[in-house]
Parts: C-alpha cells; sequence; structure tokens
C-alpha cells in the first residue's frame, strides 16, 4: 500500500524522469513493495549500478535510488524505515508530552479539557 507521501514524490518527479528513471518509477508505482534487488533484476541492470540512500525526504521513510552509471535517480518507500520512523514520532510526543505534564499541568489540563469539549 503506497502512501500520500509517495504518490506525491511520484508525481513530482514524473516530469522530470528521463528513460531509466521513466522504467524504474513504473516499477515501483505498479510494484509498490517492489526493492532496489528486485528493481535491479527486472530492469535488466547490474545490482553493482544502483545504489539506495536516505534522503531529504528521510522523515517519510524514503529512499533515493540512484543509477551509479549516470548518477539519475527516483525515489521509493523504503517501509521497514517507514514504521521506525512512525514509532519515533510517537516516542518524541509521549516525551513532549511527559515534560508538559510535569513543567506545566495546569495548563496542559486546561488544554486537554477544552480540546474534548469540541469533540
Amino acid at each position: 500500500m503506497k502512501t500520500q507521501a509517495s504518490e506525491q514524490a511520484f508525481d513530482n518527479i514524473k516530469p522530470k524522469l528521463n528513460k531509466f528513471q521513466d522504467i524504474v518509477y513504473k516499477q515501483i508505482k505498479y510494484f509498490p513493495n517492489i526493492d532496489i534487488y528486485e528493481i535491479s533484476r527486472t530492469t535488466g541492470l547490474p545490482e553493482k549500478t544502483i545504489s539506495g540512500r536516505l534522503t531529504e525526504l528521510q522523515d517519510k521513510a524514503m529512499i533515493r535510488v540512484t543509477c551509479k552509471k549516470d548518477g539519475l535517480s527516483c525515489f521509493v518507500i523504503n517501509k521497514p524505515n517507514y514504521f521506525d520512523v512512525q514509532l519515533r514520532k510517537v516516542e518524541k510526543f509521549k516525551s513532549k508530552m511527559a515534560q508538559l505534564e510535569k513543567n506545566y499541568p495546569e495548563l496542559l489540563s486546561e488544554y486537554i479539557n477544552k480540546k474534548t469539549k469540541n469533540i
């Protein structure tokens, strides 16, 4: 299952794709669970010519797949990292809430009461 972030990434990069990227783009779009090794096998490119590395989209658990031969790349979701990122976000939220509860208990309870009234 693709996330909204991956759909937007696909839409943003599609106009810029060349032949290699277009092949990889189609592989990822039609087979969202595909990995770098499967892309290599289905496109006929040796595994040595493709590398995956984290990019500025790391917070969305995206990996940039780059062809070493021509330096062109496209994005693919790194599924295991996606769940790690989500867990980190939850842990960060929990620690912030604990800190708020410790430092400003009255303000936090007032805020929660205000928010729960609107539900």
